[in-house]
Parts: C-alpha cells; structure tokens; sequence
C-alpha cells in the first residue's frame, strides 16, 4: 500500500514538472558530419566483441576489475564524447537539440538515468553507462539528423549490419556446414535493425537506387542473426499499416486486432511452457532446440527474481543495476533456486521490469511519455511517414518484452528509436518550412521530408 501511495505521488510530480518544462518547438536539423559519428557507432558495436572476455558472474566487474573489451567501449566512448564537444564548439547551434520537442521526452529518461547514481547500488557503474546511453544516443542523432535523411539512414544501417555480417561470417559458415540457416550467428538485437532496413526500402522504394542490394544485406542479417521474438513481431507491420491510414474504421480495426496480438503474445511469453507441441512446431521451423525457446520465452525464474530485488526502491537501484541482482537478492536463495553457483544476467530481458529496477516509478514514467510522445508525433506525419514509424514502434514495444530495449543499455534497439525521433523531427520541421514559407512569384516554397517515389 506504502509503495502504491508513493507511486502515485511520484507519478503526480512527475506529470506536473514534466508539463511545465517540455518544449513546444521542433528545433532546425543538425546537417553535422556523418562518417565520423557512423564509423564511431560501427566501432563501439563491433570492436570490442572482438576481445570480449566472457563473465561468469554478475559481480565479476567488481572484483576482477576490466576487461580488454570494457576498456575499448570505454575509449571509444570518450573519443565519442570529444567529438561531440569539438562538433558543439563549431555549431554552438546544436545545443538547441536539448529543446526539441521530440528528442526532450528520452533526453529527460538520459537525465533521469545520469541522476540515479545519487541512489545506485553501484555508482560508478551506473554514472558510466548513463553517459554513454547519453552520449551515443546523441551521436546517432548527429549522424541522422539531416535534410538527406534516407541516404544517411540506409548508410547507417548498410555499414551496421555489413561490418556484422563480415565479422560474423567464420561462424555462420560453420553453422551452415553443420545445416543450421536460421540463427547461424546468434544475435537477438540484429534482427530489429534488418527489418527496419527493409521495411524502409519498401515503404520508400525510391530512397535507394540500390534497394534490392539493400534489402537482400538486411534479408540476410535477418535469417543469420535469427531472434524468433523478432520473427513474432512481423505481423505488427501489417497491423501498424493498418493504424497508419487515414480512414478511422481500418485504423480503429488496426487497434482492436493490435491489442488482440499483445495479449496473445504477452499470454505466450508467459505460458508457452503449457503448450509442447507448439514448442516443437516454432522449434522445428526456426531451426532452435525446444530449451532455448521455453527459456527465452516464459523466464518463469528470471523476472521474478528481478521483482524481488527492487522491493521497496520507488526510485530503482540506479540505471543498468540489473547486472548485479546479487547484491540486490539473498543471493544464497537465489543460488538454491536456480540450482547455479555463479549467477550473471546482464540485464533482465524485459523493458518494463528493467526499467522499474533501474530507476522505479521514474522509469515506468519516462517509458509512457516516451512512447506516447512518439506516437502522438508519428500520428503529425503524412501516410508514408506513418506507415513507416508506427509499425517500427510496435515491434521495438514486442521486443522489448524479451530483451532490454530501448530503455537499457546503449544497444541496436536504441539506435532504431533514436532513428525513428530523427525521422518524425526531419518530417515536422520540413512541413512547418514550407508552411512558413512566403510565396513568391517565380519562386517555390523549400521542400523537405520523404515521399514515394522521391529520391532524398
């Protein structure tokens, strides 16, 4: 009872400062350099796995201290974080981006996260990872944030999912030797980003004179990477082209049947267990053993223990906390149920509950004004815009049932996110261009944005 009262009077507090200071404007694009910040993004994903060093324990960190691929991240952090200092210092005009009605609501979740290490169970750790959230989230937005907008979209993603492929490729021959196709370089984050890629390409098909190269690389990091919680979002691309048209029936009916499917998948999540032979039938289908469904489905045993660990922490344990549940949990209970000596989760699979350790009632607030703002924003845009935006953002809310998301740890999903803002800011402040735009004889109003069948 004494943490539902506290909620609500967070929850009250929050809402009343959040309407006072938002901002009502969206700022000019940023039209900054683009390689820079792409080839940064590309090494912070794919340099450090190269040396990465395979933890066995949450708290490993603590007592072993870093690892070779924790001080890459690190470095290539820092020389993030200098570029984006010498890229203000140049165009002070940037900073305007801090009051983009857009970008505001997760800029605040970055605040929220960096201001949590006044509470974190592991301070130092907690300051670092939220001003790394913060520092490469902007640098997406820098690399993205342009008139061109398409070009510096596929190019992103083309070199994201390139530089995997190549990397990944000695394992995906050998798993394709053995016959396995689907999932032959494990990867649960990749797939999100390879169908954003072709789902872009098709609704813009003129984006790229390249597109059927460009859809065949995100096809083939789709199958390779091979998330079965990502091949069960693909019906909400239908479902959110549905939200997106302009007649009120066939949206109202892309709501009803989008809720259904939630329901449906929710009630999956938990109870797939209960159900074998479906097991065996999705099993048989995505080339995966049965086990790794059931535990990468239900985690009947994962997301309890993470409940437990923030009982009575309104505020969380501090952003990205959950890695050392250990410290939060009787951790010789913990050992007995799960039947392990050594425990290392390194989040907990699941955007809300992640969140809600992270940082409590903040973070399930700065969840609903993130993901409201956004589709109240996507709803501004014109039909391609929306068809583009609205399915995106219901598969990234599917998967961030299973994995972090895009309220973690920098990773792919938040580069999705921060892609999906850029997209909605490029599109509002090219309409309100050419509304304020003078007509004069001879002369046509600025025009910006994407459209069917426009190169950009």
């Amino acid at each position: 009872m004494l943490l539902a009262l506290s909620g609500l009077a967070i929850l009250t507090w929050f809402a009343v400062v959040y309407w006072m200071i938002r901002p009502v404007r969206v700022v000019p694009v940023a039209q900054a350099e683009f390689w820079v910040p792409a080839l940064l993004l590309a090494t912070f994903f794919h340099l450090p796995s190269a040396f990465a060093v395979i933890r066995k324990s949450g708290t490993a960190l603590i007592e072993q201290g870093l690892s070779s691929s924790n001080i890459l991240t690190i470095a290539v952090v820092a020389v993030s974080a200098v570029f984006l200092l010498w890229t203000l210092i140049r165009y002070d005009r940037l900073l305007e981006l801090l009051g983009d009605r857009i970008l505001f609501p997760f800029l605040l979740t970055i605040a929220i996260a960096i201001c949590s290490t006044l509470w974190a169970i592991f301070p130092l750790y907690t300051f670092y990872r939220a001003v790394e959230l913060g520092v490469m989230f902007i640098l997406v937005v820098l690399a993205l944030d342009r008139r061109d907008f398409a070009k510096a979209f596929i190019n992103l993603h083309v070199l994201l999912l390139g530089v995997w492929l190549v990397i990944s490729a000695p394992e995906i021959a050998s798993s394709l030797s053995n016959g396995v196709v689907f999932s032959s370089a494990k990867q649960n984050l990749i797939p999100l980003m390879s169908l954003s890629l072709l789902w872009f390409v098709m609704v813009f098909p003129r984006a790229s004179r390249y597109r059927l190269a460009v859809g065949l690389l995100a096809v083939t990091a789709f199958i390779a990477a091979g998330s079965a919680a990502t091949v069960a979002t693909i019906p909400l691309f239908a479902l959110g082209f549905m939200i997106a048209a302009n007649s009120i029936w066939v949206r109202g009916a892309g709501v009803l049947l989008t809720l259904g499917y939630f329901a449906v998948f929710i009630f999956l999540l938990v109870g797939l267990s209960q159900f074998p032979d479906l097991v065996d039938i999705i099993a048989s289908a995505l080339q995966k053993p049965p086990a790794e469904l059931l535990n990468a489905t239900g985690r009947n045993e994962l997301w309890p223990l993470f409940i437990e660990a923030s009982h009575n922490r309104s505020f969380g344990a501090g952003f990205a906390s959950e890695r050392f549940l250990q410290l939060l949990v009787d951790f010789t209970a913990v050992q007995e149920r799960l039947g392990q000596k050594e425990i290392f989760f390194n989040s907990a699979h699941n955007m809300l509950i992640g969140s809600w350790l992270a940082t409590g009632w903040l973070g399930l607030a700065t969840i609903a004004i993130c993901l409201a703002s956004a589709f109240r924003e996507a709803l501004r845009l014109d039909i391609p815009g929306r068809q583009f935006i609205i399915p995106l953002l219901l598969a990234l809310i599917a998967n961030g049932m299973t994995v972090q998301g895009i309220f973690g740890e920098f990773n792919l999903h938040t580069v999705t996110w921060a892609a999906l803002l850029v997209m909605i800011r490029v599109e509002l402040r090219a309409r309100s261009v050419m509304q304020s735009a003078p007509a004069s004889p001879g002369l046509s109003a600025p025009t910006g944005g994407l459209r069917r069948g426009q190169y950009s």
